[in-house]
């Protein structure tokens, strides 16, 4: 299984690794500090739906499982962190819930029912 997963993650994070900057950056200003669990959630959920889709696509050699997009984010977030441009003490949310973000990559990001959704 293990073997199996790495042709996926080659291809995905190359694809993926802008995306994830992206959603991490504005999943942070959506959600603002002390809310780690519900950005992660958010940004995985975001990470799991584009990485379904570019496999559908045939983009991706096959599915990226929730682990392994868990790992990727956290590698990026922290080295974000470590970069400073990820700063959550400084960081007030700005929007509420069903309040509508455009991100940098021209697609909307909208709270609904606190799900984060990208469209």
């Amino acid at each position: 299984m293990a073997a199996a997963i790495i042709p996926i993650l080659s291809s995905a994070i190359p694809l993926l690794r802008p995306y994830i900057i992206s959603l991490v950056t504005h999943v942070e200003h959506l959600f603002g500090p002390k809310t780690g669990p519900t950005k992660f959630d958010a940004v995985l959920k975001a990470l799991l739906d584009a990485a379904s889709k570019l496999s559908t696509a045939g983009k991706l050699p096959g599915t990226l499982d929730p682990g392994s997009a868990g790992s990727m984010i956290e590698s990026i977030v922290q080295e974000l962190k470590a970069l400073g441009i990820l700063n959550p003490a400084g960081v007030a949310p700005i929007v509420q819930a069903g309040s509508v973000l455009p991100p940098a990559s021209g697609s909307m990001l909208k709270i609904v029912g606190g799900t984060l959704q990208i469209g």
